[in-house]
């Protein structure tokens, strides 16, 4: 997992250039690519656990998680793989 602003996708070379919070400007190689835009959550029918239920719905909200190093430190582990 990589949070991170993609800039270009280069669909021959099956590459992804991305910049992410912290580390910088990356090219990601990739096998399968799967591009999900939008979304909406779900409670499972309990919609009153909205305001409780903690969420990255936007990149602002993930830049402002009190566990952004956590975050971080696995998309480093991941960078460096």
């Amino acid at each position: 997992m990589l949070l991170a602003e993609v800039k270009g996708i280069t669909l021959g070379a099956r590459t992804v250039e991305v910049i992410c919070p912290g580390i910088g400007s990356r090219k990601l190689e990739y096998d399968f690519l799967v591009i999900a835009a939008g979304m909406r959550p779900s409670y499972f029918g309990h919609d009153e656990f909205a305001p409780f239920a903690p969420g990255l719905k936007t990149l602002n909200d993930a830049e402002n998680d009190p566990n952004q190093d956590s975050w971080v430190r696995l998309e480093l582990a991941e960078v460096d793989r």
